[in-house]
């Protein structure tokens, strides 16, 4: 029984081990990535291009920016050169661990001390690794925030992944952020033309809609709040109902961007990041915004580079950013 177990303890702490090593060392195991698997991070690397590329397309950044934030993502990506080949340095030392180990277990033996040992070792000097490089890009991060005008910087703090910009956004600098309000609009143009039994049927689809919309978003059916949403969305369209054409084009956008469903909690979010960020620009205090991450995507470079040459080009002759090494005075680079 006592014997039984050990072994149910010592597989336990092999698979732990185990599974901590791989997580820190980062390495994928000598299984094959099925074409499935490549096929959807292939996917997935696309679809962050396209976000990047609607943040940068938004942001209209100059030509001095477009060289400040490429120095900053070239030499944070020298970091994550420099913490992938320390952490291989760790590798063979953790295979030949693992590989003792899970000798030791499938021999009914108790594995030796200085193998586990030596696990936690590899632990320790990735653990070490990953810090220098969460400093790293924490300071880059700091350093492309400081590159940016208030008004990017607001459109970066505002800013949530997109795929396809919408159509009907007006201000340049938010390209790719603003609401899709041509559902809404539509539906204004219609419920103003259609008769008084078209209207109340147009009604209870949409009320029907919006009680799933509040289960869904909720997670319950909390009546009082649909009560509350109901009242709000149906002075927005009695307010339709009784303009003016001319007065209706003035403020569809306007009553379009009401016209949803408000969750209280992500409402009482937005007030309280509102508050605390008003707060920090009064006593000249400011938070790092953490969609700056963004910007440290290695596929950033290509895309600086020809947005440079587009800009640049043209005006002095070739314009390579390539030649651009890193970020003078970096305090990650001193300390690796």
């Amino acid at each position: 029984m006592f014997q039984e177990q050990r072994q149910k303890w010592i597989t336990g702490l092999v698979l732990l081990l185990f599974g901590l090593t791989s997580h820190l060392l980062g390495f994928p195991t000598k299984e094959k990535i099925s074409k499935e698997k490549l096929k959807k991070l292939e996917l997935k690397d696309l679809k962050k291009d396209i976000v990047t590329l609607n943040l940068i397309n938004g942001l209209n950044l100059t030509p001095w920016q477009m060289r400040y934030i490429y120095r900053h993502v070239r030499c944070y990506q020298n970091h994550v050169e420099w913490a992938n080949r320390e952490m291989a340095k760790w590798l063979p030392l953790a295979e030949k661990s693992l590989n003792q180990i899970s000798l030791a277990v499938f021999m009914g033996r108790t594995p030796g001390r200085h193998w586990i040992k030596n696990l936690h070792r590899v632990q320790k000097e990735c653990r070490k690794i990953q810090q220098a490089l969460e400093e790293a890009r924490k300071e880059h991060m700091w350093g492309i925030q400081m590159g940016l005008s208030s008004a990017q910087k607001e459109a970066v703090r505002h800013f949530k992944a997109c795929l396809l910009p919408p159509k009907d956004f007006k201000n340049p600098v938010r390209v790719g952020q603003a609401m899709n309000l041509s559902g809404a609009i539509n539906f204004f143009e219609k419920y103003r033309k259609a008769t008084p039994g078209q209207k109340a049927k147009m009604e209870a689809r949409f009320f029907q809609h919006l009680k799933k919309t509040i289960k869904r978003k909720t997670g319950i059916m909390d009546e009082p709040l649909f009560r509350k949403e109901s009242h709000r969305l149906k002075s927005i369209l009695k307010e339709v109902n009784s303009l003016s054409e001319i007065q209706f084009q003035l403020k569809k956008n306007k009553l379009a961007k009401e016209f949803h469903f408000k969750n209280p909690l992500k409402e009482l979010e937005k007030k309280v990041k509102e508050i605390k960020w008003n707060k920090e620009k009064k006593l000249g205090k400011e938070s790092l915004i953490p969609q700056i991450r963004v910007f440290l995507s290695k596929n950033l470079l290509s895309i600086l580079e020809y947005k440079y040459r587009k800009f640049v080009s043209y005006k002095k002759g070739k314009a390579d950013l390539k030649k651009i090494k890193g970020v003078e005075n970096c305090k990650s680079c001193a300390v690796k």
